[in-house]
């Protein structure tokens, strides 16, 4: 408990203060490679270098975009796959996760509106992209990025049985949950964080 209350970032381990151009390649990549069999994203941004995210040639040496590469088997998976931004996705470490995507049923699909093909519209069995492709789904899950507590939701068109956007469920009464992962009249949206004002 006295690492995360002394921690700048209360993440439970010791933030790194040494620069990454303060350490000889050959170390900095022993400890890139430490840090990602480590398998936790924040350990790998702030437990190795101080300057991980402020300095634009130290996040760019962070062998997330080599690893990646190496690991997923097809080149057009990876692409998307690699953060292109700074702080656009936190890294994921080697937790498995990006194996899968060398299996049969290990699809990604970018919907994002830049070199992507958005979502056109949802059907009973899935989603169509605007290209006209439709993917069939067990399972949506949504990445809308981080906006604490109900930002992601109230943005997005969500609409419930009969029609009704959640907006205006929410409007006649503040959402309030202690929690809870679902939302009046949703049947099929399970929120994360709950909705709790």
């Amino acid at each position: 408990m006295a690492q995360v209350q002394d921690s700048l970032l209360g993440c439970g381990f010791e933030e790194s203060t040494r620069a990454h151009e303060s350490v000889p390649e050959a170390e900095r990549e022993a400890i890139f490679e430490r840090l990602w069999e480590h398998g936790n994203g924040f350990h790998f941004m702030f437990g190795g270098f101080s300057d991980i995210v402020t300095n634009p040639a130290a996040n760019e040496a962070a062998c997330t975009r080599k690893k990646i590469r190496e690991i997923v088997r097809d080149p057009e998976k990876a692409r998307i796959l690699i953060p292109t931004d700074r702080y656009a996705r936190r890294p994921l470490c080697d937790s498995g996760y990006y194996e899968q995507f060398n299996r049969d049923n290990g699809h990604i699909v970018y919907v994002g509106v830049s070199n992507g093909s958005p979502i056109s519209h949802f059907t009973e069995k899935g989603l169509v992209t605007q290209d006209g492709t439709e993917y069939e789904l067990d399972v949506m899950i949504f990445a809308t990025g981080f906006d604490a507590v109900d930002g992601s939701y109230t943005r997005l068109q969500i609409r419930g049985v009969g029609g009704k956007m959640l907006q205006e469920h929410w409007a006649e009464r503040d959402p309030t949950s202690y929690l809870g992962i679902s939302a009046t009249d949703c049947p099929n949206l399970f929120i994360v964080a709950g909705s709790v004002h």
